[in-house]
């Protein structure tokens, strides 16, 4: 059983850091990509659209195969029960302390201050995608190294989201999604394991 206060705490911290990092250090605005207009309905659809693919393509994966069933015990062993207030606190301060640090700052500091162009978008694409996936290491390897690869994968989606949109809120809104269904899914299915 874990503490929402902690989790808000955690994550608000790491998202003030990825804030200050990316306004006082990297000199850029880490909810915004260049000059580009926000469009809120567009980014609302993407992000909702892009975190729904990816909870069915993950609910069918532990339907077929053997190691996302182990990653889906793993986690409902780890996590124990969890109430709506904790799914939904640990879904909405993890995107935006994520999103804010890993592609807000990270990503847009590596793009921006490295190689010129498309070589340092990239570049930025990589490397925030792959800190952002080794952070996500669980207890046990053997039975959650999916999660560091799926993280790594969707880190990149994010931060592609974050480059073609121009704004951090299609990338909040898609982790956010996938971090709510999925961990319902996971507190549904553990509570009609029970007889």
């Amino acid at each position: 059983m874990f503490s929402i206060r902690i989790v808000a705490i955690f994550y608000t911290l790491m998202g003030a850091l990825g804030w200050a990092l990316a306004h006082y250090w990297a000199e850029v605005d880490p909810w915004v990509w260049g000059e580009r207009e926000m469009t809120l309905e567009f980014d609302l659809a993407l992000g909702v659209g892009v975190g729904l693919v990816t909870v069915i393509t993950s609910n069918l994966l532990e339907r077929f195969a053997e190691w996302a069933r182990a990653l889906s015990d793993g986690f409902r062993e780890l996590l124990g029960e969890m109430s709506f207030a904790q799914i939904f606190a640990l879904a909405l301060f993890s995107s935006f302390g994520e999103e804010v640090f890993f592609r807000g700052f990270l990503q847009q500091a590596i793009s921006e201050h490295t190689l010129d162009g498309t070589a340092g978008q990239v570049l930025g694409i990589v490397i925030s995608s792959v800190v952002f996936g080794f952070l996500h290491i669980g207890a046990d390897w053997k039975t959650f190294w999916p999660w560091t690869v799926m993280a790594l994968v969707m880190g990149a989606v994010f931060g592609v989201m974050f480059l073609a949109t121009g704004n951090l809120a299609a990338p909040i809104i898609a982790h956010f999604t996938i971090n709510f269904f999925n961990l319902t899914v996971l507190t549904m299915s553990k509570e009609s394991d029970e007889p």
